[in-house]
């Protein structure tokens, strides 16, 4: 996939067909998702899904806003959260307001 003028490196990449039209797209190398050509790359056409979901901060966000109607973030258990006021800060040495919470 592109990512600015580089490129990111996937590794294996398989489109896994699931029913009602659920598709899931496995790579081999851990990244985030840039481009939609994660999809057409296998054979999955972005633009006649309903929902697209991937996995990423906001990299994402330039290739995919563009053909969205809506953009939604989800955040979800792990090393990174987009709510910093979500993290347990268990040795700061002072209240960390607000620059999180």
């Amino acid at each position: 996939q592109r990512f600015g003028d580089g490129t990111n490196h996937l590794g294996d990449t398989v489109a896994l067909h699931g029913p009602n039209g659920i598709d899931v797209v496995a790579i081999s190398h851990r990244s985030q998702t840039f481009s939609p050509e994660v999809f057409t790359n296998v054979g999955i056409d972005p633009l006649e899904k309903q929902i697209l979901v991937v996995k990423s901060t906001q990299h994402f966000y330039a290739r995919f806003a563009p053909i969205a109607a809506q953009v939604l973030y989800v955040t979800a258990p792990g090393a990174l959260v987009l709510d910093f006021g979500l993290l347990p800060y268990e040795k700061a040495r002072r209240t960390l307001w607000p620059i999180a919470g």
